[in-house]
C-alpha cells in the first residue's frame, strides 16, 4: 500500500516502486499514447481515445455530439 503523494494523489511510480522491492516487475516498451489522468479534461480525453478505437463506439460518439450540437 502506498502513502498520498505530490498533490494528495495515489501515485502510480510508487506503488510500483513498492511492488518491485516485493516481487518484480516485467514491462515493455510501447508507442502508446500517454494520458496522465490527473484532472477531469484529461480523463475525459483518454476515455474518448480509448472509445474512438471501436468503430461501433466511435459511430456512437460521433453520433451523440452531432445531436448535442457540440
Amino acid at each position: 500500500m502506498t502513502d498520498e503523494g505530490v498533490g494528495g494523489e495515489i501515485q502510480l511510480t510508487d506503488a510500483l516502486d513498492e511492488l518491485l522491492k516485493l516481487d518484480g516487475l516485467n514491462a515493455f516498451e510501447t508507442d502508446a499514447g500517454i494520458f496522465d489522468c490527473g484532472n477531469k479534461m484529461v480523463f475525459l480525453s483518454a476515455n474518448l481515445a480509448v472509445g474512438v478505437r471501436d468503430p461501433k463506439t466511435r459511430e456512437e460518439i460521433s453520433g451523440l455530439f452531432k445531436r448535442s450540437g457540440w
